[in-house]
């Protein structure tokens, strides 16, 4: 639908406009470099005077769902169920080809012994009314169904309760300054700059809270195979029915993200995924600034909130607007980065589409021309500065390969926004570590944690999971961060530290009378990381601490419930 970025800089550059972009970024509102791009897009034939955006199509729907089809019978079954999903994608509101789309769905679910995935899809079909063709071969095969669901209900209570024995983020106790981490948390702001505090000691292995995205962002080729709200690789998911690009797990999930925002995001997505999925930061602003302003209740107090943000934000809110769950907490940001103007000038061409699309769009922005214009710069200030500075998490999931019988963690990753986690401080030597459970992060203590200690996240994925070295670490973490880390490892001149790989004679009196155990709990695995915190850098560490990363993987394995049917996305 749009032309490349490259393409729309040159664009701007011809026109002249280049210079006005510069200017706007030495000024403080955002939206003084994203206003010139948007009138040239306006007055220039570079976009479509009007919006044409993909549509229901049921002969579309019929095309993906003999693609479907033909992986199916090829044994390509992950490929199956994506084509399948974009046939229901397309299809109409129980149109025959969304029947058709559920019913061959439930095949491949049958094929592959999913009983209730199966039923679920069977039951769909005959509530929209079954074509009489097809109900006796869906009666039959609701039938061979029904005996695999007794196995299914057992095999999750076991799940379910090994999984509370690792980490049950249900469980914490609640913490009425920051509702998504526990009473045991507090804010210390006895220093110029506040920091988040245990107020309590912690042990190894305690959940300390979990937060869940404000938006998240399904990366392709998750886009058909995954929930477009909370980020699930279900099996049964069901199509938006205003587009062609957002599946949900269940009505629950579907019914919040159009609350949300995809009310919003819904009439324009094909602009976002086209014109600026490529850049991550952008397109999930976008997904951010619909919710926080649905949230408003009138575009003047969005204006006004988009005129207070990043540190005036800070030095005017209470902690609990800061790091709780105010609406307003996605704009609390330092804002003091460096090095931001290439992200700036290159989100503003992609921010002008967006702004240029809602322009179009009857009945979302105000009629009033002044308003409508103030409108529109209060909605590039934020997307801009969201940007620029909110930090964007990796969600990266652990998966079941159905097929292969085993799990791994997905390469293909999604990403979110977590206002608060954003905010703690990041140590490659952090003692607390994230734990993924879809569009969740689930913070778990990693060392033991004292009265007063300030609580620390790792840079992208703690260090025993990425041995990698250190300037790449440093590296990674200024080009996501704008900041390095400060442990004592990062700043030592040396690749490695070595001197606390030995154990004490109580640290080694400790491990043997433990070496002889073959299944280790967790409760045990973690008393043992907190007895070796001092000698993180011995291999006797090492060892316990892969352990307990196998578990908090069965953790994320059996709560995020993410099943793939095989690896035919890896093949051609």
């Amino acid at each position: 639908m749009f032309e490349t970025l490259q393409y729309l800089q040159e664009l701007v550059k011809k026109s002249g406009t280049d210079d006005k972009i510069y200017d706007g970024m030495a000024k403080d509102d955002l939206s003084e470099m994203v206003m010139p791009v948007l009138n040239i897009y306006k007055y220039t034939i570079a976009l479509p005077a009007t919006l044409e955006f993909i549509h229901k199509s049921d002969s579309k729907s019929t095309s993906f769902r003999n693609l479907g089809n033909d992986f199916y019978k090829r044994g390509y079954y992950q490929k199956a169920l994506a084509s399948y999903n974009q046939a229901l994608l397309y299809a109409s509101k129980n149109s025959t080809e969304m029947k058709l789309g559920y019913s061959n769905r439930s095949a491949l679910f049958s094929t592959l012994q999913l009983g209730s995935a199966c039923i679920n899809d069977i039951e769909k079909v005959f509530a929209m009314g079954c074509p009489i063709e097809i109900k006796e071969k869906l009666i039959k095969r609701r039938m061979e169904a029904l005996p695999l669901l007794f196995d299914e209900e057992l095999h999750k209570k076991i799940k379910s309760g090994v999984s509370r024995d690792i980490a049950d983020p249900n469980a914490t106790k609640y913490n009425s300054l920051i509702p998504c981490v526990n009473s045991d948390v507090n804010i210390d702001s006895s220093t110029d700059k506040p920091k988040v505090v245990a107020s309590a000691n912690m042990k190894v292995g305690s959940v300390v809270g979990s937060e869940t995205a404000y938006v998240s962002l399904t990366s392709s080729p998750n886009n058909f195979v995954s929930c477009h709200f909370c980020q699930k690789k279900a099996l049964n998911l069901i199509p938006c029915e205003g587009c062609c690009c957002a599946l949900f797990c269940d009505e629950e999930c579907k019914k919040k993200c159009m609350e949300e925002y995809h009310e919003d995001e819904c009439k324009i997505i094909d602009a976002i995924e086209d014109g600026c999925l490529p850049t991550i930061n952008v397109a999930i602003a976008v997904k951010a600034c619909f919710k926080l302003r649905r949230s408003c209740k009138s575009w003047n107090e969005f204006i006004t909130a988009s005129k207070n943000m990043g540190s005036d934000r800070i030095k005017s809110s209470s902690f609990k607007e800061i790091y709780g769950t105010n609406k307003y907490s996605i704009l609390s940001i330092n804002d003091d980065r460096v090095f931001v103007h290439g992200t700036l000038y290159n989100s503003c061409f992609l921010c002008a589409i967006v702004l240029y699309c809602l322009d179009l769009t009857p009945s979302y922005l105000p009629k009033d021309t002044v308003e409508r214009e103030q409108s529109i710069k209060a909605l590039a200030r934020v997307i801009m500065f969201i940007a620029t500075y909110q930090k964007v998490f990796p969600i990266i999931q652990n998966e079941h390969n159905l097929k292969l019988d085993e799990s791994y963690y997905a390469e293909i990753k999604n990403n979110g926004l977590y206002p608060f986690i954003a905010k703690l401080k990041h140590s490659c030597s952090s003692n607390l570590m994230l734990a993924t459970n879809n569009n969740r992060l689930v913070m778990i203590a990693i060392r033991p944690i004292k009265k007063g200690d300030e609580l620390t996240v790792p840079f992208l994925w703690p260090r025993l999971d990425a041995p990698i070295p250190k300037w790449i670490l440093n590296k990674n973490s200024f080009v996501n961060y704008g900041t390095v880390c400060g442990c004592t490892r990062c700043a030592n001149d040396s690749e490695d530290i070595k001197n606390n790989d030995q154990l004490s004679e109580y640290q080694r009196e400790f491990i043997s009378q433990r070496v002889d155990h073959k299944n280790y709990t967790h409760a045990e695995i973690s008393k043992i990381l907190a007895v070796l915190d001092n000698v993180r850098d011995s291999k006797v560490y090492n060892i316990f601490y892969q352990y307990f990363r196998t578990n908090i993987s069965v953790f994320e394995l059996f709560n995020g419930g993410n099943i793939v049917l095989d690896n035919s996305f890896d093949r051609k």
